[in-house]
């Protein structure tokens, strides 16, 4: 049995290191999540992926990594969101492997919120050009967005992937 501790430690720190969400309010207090039904709860944002349409991420998961039609290499990212005023928000996404910066989208938009809810998808988060596709594939990343309102809100996710390449 002692044999297991380690093992299930292992897994506890692999999931915990698989995505986290915080949102914060426009005074400043921050909210870690919770149900997003309730709006005392403040934003929740979950990352995701996906052209035309938002799917969900879970850790781990491969994503392929995508020759665009101007050249470049792209992974899909993309995200629901709720408790954040729908209007003028910037849109921050990024790529990290090892803790460097491999690939980002940062811009502003308006997407609109059904019933309160935001989905969003089809953001192309491009590989910066000093960045071999090829020798990102396969290679564990963390896929990661921020989201900050007209008001000041803001909320956060990330999630392990593993960029696959390449549909070229």
């Amino acid at each position: 049995m002692l044999r297991l501790a380690p093992v299930a430690a292992l897994l506890a720190l692999a999931f915990s290191a698989c995505g986290s969400v915080e949102g914060t309010e426009p005074d400043g207090s921050v909210d870690a999540g919770g149900d997003s039904t309730d709006p005392a709860v403040g934003p929740v944002l979950q990352i995701g992926t996906g052209f035309p349409e938002l799917e969900p991420l879970v850790c781990g998961q491969d994503v392929p990594i995508i020759q665009g039609i101007q050249g470049g290499y792209h992974v899909w990212g993309g995200f629901a969101a709720t408790g954040l005023e729908p209007g003028t928000m910037a849109i921050d996404f990024g790529l990290d492997v090892g803790g460097v910066e491999v690939a980002s989208a940062s811009y502003e938009d308006s997407p609109v919120a059904i019933d309160g809810r935001i989905d969003y998808a089809g953001v192309a988060v491009i590989l910066h050009a000093d960045q071999d596709p090829d020798a990102l594939s396969g290679t564990a990343a963390t896929l990661r967005v921020t989201v900050v309102d007209s008001t000041g809100a803001s909320a956060s996710d990330s999630v392990e992937i593993v960029p696959i390449c390449c549909s070229r």
